[in-house]
């Protein structure tokens, strides 16, 4: 499941910065309402965090999600690039990644990739976290408890 989602957080980030290229937003794209998700831990923000919304209509079609900032604010798209959330309930899956910091010129052997979410936070299966976006509900703080630093996977950098 971890990969699964590991590639939705993927997906997520890259259409969220391709940016807007000037195209028309898809004819089947429901109304987006303003929303905005500020995450924290324990009361305190989580910074660079991945956020995404996963619907609880079937065949909902579209990505939805963003990253956190300082403040733990996470400012949500639709498929990266329009702003706004179709309105609705979803179950949110957050990642707190990073990796080992490295000399490229002398790399080591492996490198670590941490997580510091519970592994509840990442599955829309199991997750505690739900919002209903509406036209009057634009913001959700949520509180992912403690962060701890895990090992996520080990790479090979050769």
């Amino acid at each position: 499941m971890i990969n699964r989602n590991c590639f939705l957080s993927v997906a997520v980030a890259v259409l969220f910065f391709s940016g807007c290229s000037g195209e028309e937003r898809p004819a089947d794209m429901p109304l987006l309402v303003p929303f905005e998700i500020t995450l924290t831990a324990e009361g305190a923000p989580v910074e660079n965090a991945g956020v995404t919304l996963h619907s609880t209509t079937p065949d909902f079609k579209w990505v939805v999600g963003g990253f956190t900032d300082a403040r733990g604010r996470a400012t949500i798209a639709t498929q990266g690039r329009y702003l706004g959330v179709p309105e609705g309930e979803y179950a949110v899956t957050v990642e707190k990644t990073e990796s080992e910091q490295y000399d490229p010129e002398n790399p080591p052997p492996t490198v670590r990739f941490y997580t510091y979410t519970k592994p509840e936070y990442n599955d829309p299966e199991q997750t505690p976290l739900k919002v209903n976006v509406t036209r009057r509900n634009r913001s959700e703080t949520l509180d992912v408890g403690k962060l701890e630093k895990s090992v996520l996977r080990v790479t090979p950098t050769n």
